[in-house]
């Protein structure tokens, strides 16, 4: 009789390799073979993480409507194998399927909803409560702060990037959590809280140098330079833009520099136009 146990394992790991590729189309083909061969050997795990894949597939090279009604029938499917499955590879999976369609959702404009998938993500990591769960979950308030910011509600956006910010310093994840200063800082920007603004980018600024990420310590001085430059202190703004150069010089990022050189420069027109207005 033909083996057929493994055809599963077999069929997805062709399909990762398509997928890898960025070869849609042919991933999208294995990874409906692997389905059938799934269910016919009653591999629960495999199915579902192939109707997954298949959907993801699907959401980036056929059509956003496409992708989330493959998610649906994946979630459909899981829930009614939720008393064969683990619990954490449930959580783990249905957390996966909601931050799938909220990917969807945000690249077609529905950042509400695509935040409230997000929360639905969120709950599940906190079922599962691990490392892993809980570095995914900082990811997650990371993303829902620029979402926040993008709409131009930073008071909303600084409650998740604290929450990031927290669960990066409580797993021991300075970078990240330095990172994440950054992100407040520019959400004071946008709320009128210069000061305080100023008062994180430096903080952040002595974390990143500390820890050798000179690009974005680069992009804490430019932050207080903006900040500064709200206040009416013309020069120390300048100051910190030029800082802000010599350390994206540093970091050897060319475009980083260039940003930095081209917002000294507006900044110096701007301190010119006012003098001559005086």
């Amino acid at each position: 009789a033909k083996d057929t146990g493994n055809l599963p394992a077999v069929y997805t790991c062709r399909a990762q390799v398509y997928l890898d590729m960025e070869n849609y189309k042919e991933a999208i083909r294995w990874y409906e073979k692997a389905v059938t061969a799934a269910r016919q050997v009653r591999n629960k795990d495999i199915e579902i993480m192939s109707l997954v894949k298949k959907g993801y597939c699907l959401s980036k090279s056929v059509s956003h409507a496409e992708g989330e009604l493959a998610f649906r029938m994946a979630e459909r499917q899981l829930q009614q194998y939720r008393d064969s499955i683990e619990p954490d590879a449930y959580n783990n999976t249905l957390r996966k399927i909601f931050e799938f369609r909220s990917d969807i959702h945000y690249r077609s404009g529905k950042y509400t909803e695509a935040l409230r998938l997000l929360d639905s993500a969120i709950a599940f990591n906190n079922k599962v409560n691990n490392y892993d769960a809980r570095i995914t979950n900082a990811r997650y308030y990371k993303f829902i702060g620029q979402v926040y910011n993008e709409q131009n509600r930073p008071q909303e956006a600084l409650a998740a990037f604290e929450i990031a910010g927290e669960t990066y310093k409580n797993a021991n994840d300075y970078l990240s959590m330095a990172q994440v200063e950054n992100q407040k800082a520019y959400s004071y920007i946008k709320a009128g809280q210069y000061e305080q603004a100023v008062k994180i980018a430096d903080q952040a600024t002595d974390w990143l140098i500390y820890l050798g990420d000179f690009n974005n310590a680069g992009y804490s001085r430019s932050l207080s330079g903006t900040a500064y430059w709200n206040l009416g202190k013309y020069d120390t703004a300048l100051a910190y833009k030029k800082a802000s150069v010599q350390l994206r010089r540093k970091s050897v990022n060319p475009y980083g520099e260039a940003g930095a050189w081209s917002d000294m420069g507006e900044l110096f027109q701007l301190s010119v136009s006012r003098n001559l207005s005086m």
